[in-house]
């Protein structure tokens, strides 16, 4: 096997390309001959990719606005031009990137595959949403039920439960 990185070309920008190469060779290649499990087994595969090209997208988001890739831009107008995306889909992504930022307990779930990013937006929202004044460690048993029942539950779903947990530690906030 060739070494991925270069020292002109960062270790992860060559790994992207390579991956993206890689795929690009099999793009167009038959399914018809695959069968139920080899179908399902590539999907549950697919899914498991597309977590990590997120986790992974995310961190490259906050870099970019660390160095102020944007210049002069918002960060997601900057990646609805840049990718031509839609304003919402650019905030969405920018929203999980911060969130991920912040709440490495999830970072972490999505760059394992416990999480989509659906589940990760919906469990990041739901932490956010508790109190400033309750104590960290019920913030972290939260975020870390959250995630467990993510093995379970959709994101619709996850979002209840993050409603019922405000309900029980900040009934006042949950009625506001």
């Amino acid at each position: 096997m060739t070494e991925i990185a270069t020292p002109s070309m960062p270790r992860l920008r060559a790994a992207i390309l390579a991956a993206r190469s890689e795929l690009a060779e099999v793009a167009d290649a038959p399914v018809w001959s695959m069968d139920a499990g080899e179908v399902t087994e590539a999907l549950d595969e697919f899914a498991s990719l597309e977590a990590l090209v997120v986790a992974l997208g995310s961190r490259l988001i906050v870099q970019a606005e660390a160095v102020e890739a944007p210049e002069s831009m918002s960060t997601p107008n900057w990646l609805a031009r840049r990718h031509r995306l839609t304003r919402p889909q650019a905030h969405r992504r920018v929203r999980l990137a911060k969130g991920l930022d912040t709440h490495p307990v999830t970072a972490v779930a999505l760059s394992d595959v416990r999480v989509n990013d659906e589940q990760a937006l919906a469990i990041i929202s739901g932490v956010d949403a508790l109190p400033d004044d309750l104590h960290p460690d019920l913030k972290q048993r939260a975020e870390e039920h959250l995630i467990e029942l993510a093995g379970e539950y959709d994101a619709k779903s996850l979002k209840g439960f993050a409603r019922t947990i405000l309900e029980v530690v900040a009934p006042d906030l949950a009625d506001a």
